[in-house]
């Protein structure tokens, strides 16, 4: 836009098509169970922006803004209702589902860059925001030893990041990054063992490279 004003600005289209066949049997599987020509055929559009102002040549501030997704699609296996009628009936349902929807979020983040000491010191923030809709997460039976994925709600997802290298002497870096994250389930899907206010699972509170 200008020389220091840039606007980037992008869509991905997709399609996705998946075809399950699966065959299970055995005393552990409860008899045999089939699933034939089980499908799932979804299509859509993840659009992305974002704004960036360079302040001085060493520094930049930045916002953006973006969609995503993670593919959904038919569960492998039949769980035999019987079997595992005991955990089916604890979460309200009589059956596991044949399939499970994509899951969709959109991203926000507002940081920024800069380069200090004629670029020995580099420091790096952003705060992030994720809206988190039907959400993937699988669901363990204990009583029987299956699983399977099911969509589990809504989430909030919040957390910041800073990021900081130094050039100590020639060939001689150190740096590091830590990231703090606050994701909760906003709003449990029934049929799934979420909570309305759950920590959403595998992901940590605290991270840290160096």
């Amino acid at each position: 836009i200008t020389d220091s004003l840039d606007l980037t600005a992008g869509a991905r289209f997709f399609q996705i098509k998946q075809v399950v066949d699966a065959l299970g049997d055995g005393p552990l599987n409860g008899g045999a169970t089939v699933n034939v020509d089980r499908r799932s055929n979804e299509k859509g559009v993840n659009p992305k922006a974002s704004l960036s102002y360079k302040v001085t040549p060493d520094n930049l501030l930045f916002v953006s803004a973006a969609k995503g997704f993670r593919p959904g699609g038919p569960n492998r296996y039949r769980i035999n209702p019987t079997l595992c009628a005991a955990d089916l009936t604890r979460l309200g349902i009589t059956g596991a589902p044949d399939s499970y929807e994509s899951d969709s979020l959109w991203s926000y983040e507002l940081g920024t860059k800069n380069q200090f000491a004629d670029g020995r010191v580099t420091l790096n923030t952003a705060l992030f925001m994720t809206d988190w809709k039907k959400i993937q997460q699988q669901i363990a039976l204990m009583s029987c030893g299956f699983a399977y994925n099911d969509n589990a709600g809504t989430a909030k997802v919040k957390g910041v990041e800073v990021e900081a290298a130094f050039k100590l002497a020639q060939g001689f870096d150190l740096g590091g990054n830590a990231t703090y994250t606050d994701a909760k389930i906003k709003t449990a899907a029934a049929g799934t063992s979420a909570q309305n206010g759950d920590e959403v699972l595998n992901v940590p509170k605290w991270r840290s490279e160096e």
